[in-house]
């Protein structure tokens, strides 16, 4: 994948899956891609990629999680702020 096209995807993921979206619907107990691509409105592989973007995000800030962490409640509690911001970036 092309920078531009990786550019592109995060774009699209973050306009059309907030993080505060999906955040609250896995809060609300969605665990499965199946289930949070149907409550949000999209394609199983467009969750998948979103997921993947969070977890690429991560792993340039230092920490790695697995893609099966997302689908868990305690990581959106433990490093995202309730308006969608990742808790690290501003150093709180």
């Amino acid at each position: 994948m092309s920078k531009d096209e990786y550019r592109a995807s995060v774009w699209a993921t973050d306009y059309l899956i907030p993080d505060v979206n999906l955040i609250k619907t896995v809060l609300d107990g969605y665990n499965t891609v199946t289930h949070l691509a149907e409550q949000l409105f999209v394609t199983e592989w467009f969750m998948s990629k979103k997921i993947y973007i969070l977890k690429m995000r991560f792993r340039k800030l230092g920490v790695k999680l697995k893609f099966r962490d997302f689908l868990k409640p305690e990581v959106y509690k433990k490093y995202f702020k309730a308006d969608g911001n990742i808790r690290f970036l501003d150093g709180k």
